[in-house]
């Protein structure tokens, strides 16, 4: 699965809410803070939601595409 993640970004928002699928209908799953970096997995021009990870923790989700920046 890693191999398939190879964007990295950080968080540049306080706090991001990571939810179980792209939408604000979707529950919040967890957290992560300002400067966490994080991997992209799956990114569309056609919604304003990334579907990011956190391979060591084996975590991932949706965050608005406003609360990440590519490194």
């Amino acid at each position: 699965i890693q191999e398939e993640w190879k964007t990295w970004a950080g968080v540049v928002e306080p706090k991001a809410e990571v939810r179980s699928g792209p939408g604000t209908q979707f529950t919040v799953g967890f957290t992560i803070p300002d400067g966490r970096r994080v991997r992209v997995i799956d990114e569309s021009d056609s919604f304003d939601w990334v579907e990011i990870g956190i391979p060591l923790e084996g975590l991932k989700g949706w965050v608005p595409r406003s609360q990440i920046e590519k490194i």
